[in-house]
């Protein structure tokens, strides 16, 4: 373990990808056709931030919905997870105001002294 970095990942240190880039060359590469009705499964090993989840699905959004992806996320410790999944919450959340989430999601990104209306939420 490296003392600089500490117990917990709480950033990656890759930059973020897009999990469905060679998904369509390599299904013509092997010859098989996918199910269309079948999701398409993503496991994700501490990653230890949605910065992935998010570039596949803003790369791969066309607004008609061919086929489901689900995200599997494995991480140790917890609160590294529920920390995920809490950005992801405030990423989706559709009542807040674009600058109101652009904020807080920052905050709990970096982990910054939040203002108050982010620790109530």
């Amino acid at each position: 373990m490296n003392p600089k970095v500490g117990i917990h990942g709480m950033w990656g240190f890759t930059p973020a990808k897009n999990l469905l880039c060679g998904y369509a060359a390599s299904s013509e590469k092997y010859g098989t056709e996918p199910c269309h009705r079948c999701p398409i499964q993503i496991l994700l090993l501490r990653p230890c931030d949605p910065r992935h989840i998010l570039k596949t699905l803003a790369e791969n959004y066309d607004g008609n919905v061919r086929r489901p992806i689900h995200f599997y996320l494995f991480e140790n410790p917890m609160e590294v997870l529920a920390r995920d999944f809490l950005l992801l919450h405030v990423f989706f959340n559709l009542k807040f105001p674009l600058r109101q989430k652009t904020a807080t999601f920052l905050e709990i990104f970096g982990n910054a002294k939040v203002r108050e209306a982010t620790a109530n939420y």
